[in-house]
């Protein structure tokens, strides 16, 4: 008899420990989860990521030319559609020019695009920003993100100039789309 009433009593306090725990032991908490930030640097001619360049350089494109940085290697895998945000600090030696922007990543073997925009370039150097949603399914096996850029003149006297610089101008942002 001394058996059961033990064992009874050894229940009862398990099933109030374990409501007193319910009751108080839980973990609540909230996580932001911070894109990474791809900045230009074409002193070393690549993306470096949450980085920004210490020195100032830029590249110039002819007409339809483009240039392409790549960033480390990443191995990732995504569950979710892409929004590209670009910002690019850039001018052009006639107005209103397009420079095209691409969100593009290699998977080790192929380098396939998520999305780009066109961007209208001024004659003095300006920063510009814009953002593409990738429309393909999410991206698979991304080796390594890459920011493209493609003067859209036929014309070859046309030219841009863009900028890397300390502040950060010129960065491709990976994000989820809403």
């Amino acid at each position: 008899m001394k058996k059961i009433i033990l064992i009874i009593s050894l229940i009862a306090i398990g099933i109030g420990y374990a409501g007193v725990l319910n009751y108080y032991g839980k973990i609540v908490g909230t996580i932001t989860i911070q894109a990474p930030i791809f900045y230009a640097d074409f002193s070393q001619n690549k993306l470096l990521t949450n980085t920004k360049p210490s020195s100032l350089g830029t590249i110039t494109l002819s007409d339809s030319d483009s240039k392409k940085l790549f960033s480390e290697s990443i191995d990732a895998t995504f569950n979710y559609k892409i929004k590209c945000e670009f910002s690019v600090r850039v001018k052009s030696n006639r107005e209103n020019q397009i420079l095209r922007v691409y969100c593009k990543y290699h998977d080790g073997s192929v380098l396939k695009e998520l999305c780009h925009s066109d961007i209208t370039v001024s004659t003095t150097f300006q920063t510009y920003t814009t953002s593409c949603t990738a429309e393909t399914n999410p991206p698979y096996n991304v080796n390594r993100f890459v920011y493209d850029f493609e003067g859209q003149s036929f014309n070859d006297e046309v030219e841009y100039t863009i900028e890397s610089n300390p502040y950060g101008d010129t960065k491709l942002q990976i994000d989820k789309a809403s």
